[in-house]
C-alpha cells in the first residue's frame, strides 16, 4: 500500500477495507489555555487539600455529623478541579501530537477510526459509520462563499480535488473544522485547524466512500450530502446542543450549593476548635467563601445560547 498526497497536509492510502489518511499535525490548531486551565485546576484541589488537612488534624474534636457535613465542601472542590484537570490533560495530548506526533483517520470496513499517535502511545476513538446522520464543516460566518458544488461525474471530483491538492495553504487562510453527527450525541470532531479547502475536501471524499459503505448495509438510508456550517465562534469547535448546558446547570448549582453547606460546617467546626483566632486560618476561611460565590455566580449564569446548534446548509 503506497501512501499519496492527497492534500497538502494530508497523506492518504488506500487499504484492502478502506482508505486511511495520514495528517500532519503541525497545521492542526493549539491554544495557550494550558496555564490558565493549571490555575484552574489547582486553586480547588489546593482548597481541598487544606480542608482535608484541617479536617484530619481536628477529627474527633468535634462531632462526626459537622465533620462529615464538612467533608461536601472537600468533594466539591475535588469534583471542580476534575474539569480544568481533564481539559489539560486534553491540551497537553494535543501539543505532544502537534510537536512530535501524527493525527489520523481510518475507514476500515463499516468503521471510522479518528485520533493521535506520538510513537508507541496511540489515543482515538472508533464508531460506526451506521450510526452517522451527516457530516458538516464548520466554517466563519465572515469568511468568503465556499464552492461546493458537486461535480457532474467522478473523473470531474477527483480533477476538483486534484485541484486543492496542488494549492498551497495561504497563511492567512482560515481554519475549519469537520464533524460529524451521530444521533443525540455530541457532534464529533475529527478534523480542526485546516484549511477550509482542504477540510472540505476531505469531508466529500470521506462522504462518498462512507456512502458507498452504508449502501452495502441493508436498512441504513444514504448519507446526506456535507453540510456546511456558518458560525462565529472563534473557537470552531462542534456547536452543542441548545439546551446541553442548561441540563449540566441544575446539577452544578446543586453542587456548589452542597459545597456552600459544607464549607458552613467547616467555618463553625473552626469556630468550635478555636482555629478562627488564627490569621492564617480566617484568611484561608474567607477565600473558601469568596471561591464558594464565585462557583455559584458562574454556575447561576452558564447557560445555552440558541445558535448553537448546527445549522448549515448542503454543499450540494
Amino acid at each position: 500500500m503506497q501512501s499519496e498526497r492527497f492534500l497538502p497536509n494530508i497523506d492518504r492510502v488506500e487499504t484492502h477495507d478502506g482508505a486511511r489518511y495520514t495528517l500532519d499535525t503541525a497545521h492542526s490548531s493549539t491554544s495557550n489555555v494550558v496555564p490558565w486551565l493549571v490555575f484552574a485546576a489547582g486553586v480547588p484541589l489546593a482548597a481541598a487539600l487544606l480542608a482535608s488537612w484541617f479536617l484530619w488534624q481536628h477529627f474527633g474534636r468535634v462531632s462526626l455529623g459537622l465533620t462529615a457535613l464538612a467533608g461536601l465542601f472537600v468533594v466539591q472542590m475535588l469534583l471542580t478541579a476534575r474539569v480544568p484537570a481533564r481539559l489539560f490533560c486534553n491540551q497537553l495530548w494535543h501539543h505532544l501530537t502537534a510537536r512530535f506526533g501524527r493525527g489520523e483517520i481510518a475507514l476500515r470496513g463499516e468503521r471510522l477510526w479518528s485520533g493521535n499517535s506520538v510513537g508507541i502511545f496511540r489515543s482515538g476513538q472508533c464508531r460506526d459509520v451506521g450510526d452517522f446522520q451527516r457530516i458538516a464543516v464548520a466554517v466563519y460566518r465572515s469568511s468568503p462563499p465556499i464552492e461546493a458544488a458537486e461535480p457532474a461525474s467522478e473523473s470531474q471530483r477527483h480533477s476538483t480535488l486534484q485541484h486543492v491538492a496542488d494549492q498551497q495553504v495561504e497563511p492567512g487562510d482560515e481554519r475549519a473544522v469537520l464533524v460529524i453527527e451521530a444521533g443525540t450525541t455530541t457532534p464529533w470532531l475529527l478534523l480542526d485547524g485546516y484549511s477550509r479547502s482542504e477540510t472540505l475536501a476531505l469531508a466529500e471524499d470521506l462522504e462518498r466512500r462512507i456512502t458507498a459503505v452504508r449502501a452495502r448495509q441493508t436498512a441504513r438510508a444514504p448519507l446526506p450530502r456535507v453540510v456546511i456550517v456558518e458560525t462565529e465562534e472563534r473557537s470552531l469547535y462542534p456547536p452543542l446542543p441548545a439546551d446541553f448546558d442548561r441540563r449540566r446547570q441544575p446539577w452544578w448549582l446543586a453542587l456548589h450549593l452542597a459545597g456552600a453547606t459544607g464549607l458552613g460546617a467547616l467555618t463553625a467546626m473552626a469556630g468550635q476548635a478555636g482555629a478562627l483566632q488564627n490569621g492564617l486560618t480566617k484568611i484561608a476561611i474567607l477565600f473558601g467563601w469568596l471561591l464558594e460565590l464565585l462557583l455559584i455566580a458562574i454556575t447561576a449564569r452558564w447557560g445555552g445560547t440558541p445558535d448553537q446548534t448546527l445549522g448549515g446548509e448542503s454543499a450540494e
